[in-house]
């Protein structure tokens, strides 16, 4: 009971505290809510699980007070909510069911849930419900749906909402034909401007909707069914990437090597990165491992994606041709986004390239006083005595490259008003 008693009081102050957590404090808060949950896993769900109950039911109900007292743009509180569901869930099975059943208790908590912080019940009543109630909960949406549209042929959130409730069962129930008839409740025709609701049971599904209901066939095991519509069904342009990641997925399943082999290949030439590289290098042998590589080399040199390229380049030792490539292209190398710069970086540290390590070190300190971006005037003043120690290592510099001096003269003169930084770098 002790152990109840404090985490009611933890519970209290989460829900009626004052205090808003700014945008760089939600994860704090978000700590809080989780170390609660933790709490009732530990001293309550087993031992106490009335109790536990009590208290997840609680965090629930007031999910929409505890978001108001976050800005949680960064999506930290919301998730731990979300557990909160599966707690409830978890407790609930460990105690005797009420006289009318769990399952009024659970839609009345998904009917009042307007923050989106219930959507785990739902998919997840298969850890409280038995195969026979989640039947009954399906239909119960499924009749609704189908009283809204009798009686006002509403496309209200409500209308929508049941057909939506009726997929998260059916996910529950492991059974992706219940999932993909609640898709086609409420199908759109994607030939049709007007984007109206479709009459029950319409065989039009869009290709966005399509592969959303072959991903719960592939997840519950029917990875035939899923190649057969892949195969069959002539799919948009803009969705054949996420068709070749699927189909790859199901393939890798079944084992299927020589078809998945093309697959991937077809992936690769879509998008010849280092990652599909060398997905599609895995199982072959020898001779086909060294073709492959000699036209990813050759595809890496031209790749209007630049550190792409680079990145197989540096991957493969030809570091020469990357540096050729990097100076030739620096602008779009000191246009390159950060964390990609930082990843090519890894990729040769401890291998003494002093001038790619110079570039790349440039370009992630120009990126940084180009925005000006505060924050990171720390990393950035790092990153200027990185070069200073690195000019130290480096005899010459090509002809077509700015030796140290020119570069930090051209540094001091765009950024010299940037005191904090200079200050950071005097330090």
């Amino acid at each position: 009971m002790a152990n109840y008693q404090q985490l009611q009081i933890e519970a209290n102050k989460i829900i009626r505290g004052t205090h808003f957590y700014r945008y760089s404090e939600s994860s704090y808060f978000a700590h809080e809510i989780q170390m609660l949950k933790e709490g009732i896993r530990d001293y309550l769900l087993d031992a106490e699980p009335e109790l536990a109950l009590k208290i997840a039911e609680k965090i629930i109900k007031a999910d929409g007070r505890i978001l108001e007292r976050v800005d949680d743009s960064m999506g930290n509180v919301g998730p731990e909510l979300n557990d909160f569901c599966i707690l409830w869930l978890q407790a609930a099975s460990k105690y005797p069911a009420p006289k009318d059943g769990w399952i009024p208790r659970i839609v009345k908590l998904v009917d009042n849930d307007d923050y989106g912080c219930r959507d785990a019940l739902l998919p997840n009543s298969h850890i409280l419900l038995s195969m026979e109630e989640m039947q009954i909960l399906y239909e119960f949406y499924k009749n609704r749906y189908q009283n809204i549209t009798e009686t006002s042929g509403s496309t209200s959130f409500s209308h929508i909402n049941s057909a939506v409730n009726m997929g998260q069962v059916a996910i529950a129930m492991k059974n992706p034909q219940l999932y993909e008839a609640s898709i086609r409740m409420f199908s759109q025709n994607p030939n049709t401007p007007s984007q109206k609701l479709q009459p029950e049971h319409n065989e039009v599904v869009n290709d966005m909707q399509m592969l959303d209901i072959l991903k719960y066939y592939f997840k519950f095991g029917y990875p035939d069914y899923v190649l057969e519509v892949i195969k069959t069904r002539e799919w948009e342009d803009r969705f054949r990437t996420d068709v070749l990641y699927l189909e790859e997925q199901v393939l890798k399943s079944t084992g299927d090597i020589s078809a998945l082999k093309k697959v991937q290949k077809q992936q690769y030439r879509n998008n010849p990165s280092l990652e599909r590289l060398k997905e599609y290098l895995k199982d072959q042998n020898s001779k086909e491992t060294k073709i492959i590589i000699e036209e990813a080399l050759k595809i890496a040199e031209t790749d209007t994606k630049l550190c792409r390229g680079l990145s197989v380049l540096l991957e493969y030792r030809c570091y020469e041709k990357a540096l050729e490539i990097m100076i030739i292209r620096k602008e779009e190398l000191d246009s390159g986004f950060y964390g990609t710069l930082l990843s090519l970086l890894d990729q040769i540290t401890g291998k003494d390239l002093y001038l790619i390590e110079t570039l790349i070190y440039r370009a992630l300190l120009s990126d940084i006083l180009n925005r000006a971006y505060a924050k990171a005037y720390k990393y950035a003043a790092s990153y200027y005595r990185k070069l200073i120690n690195l000019d130290k290592k480096i005899e010459t510099y090509p002809e077509a490259m700015e030796n140290h001096d020119v570069f930090l003269e051209q540094i001091r003169e765009k950024h010299f008003r940037k005191h904090s930084f200079w200050k950071r770098v005097e330090r």
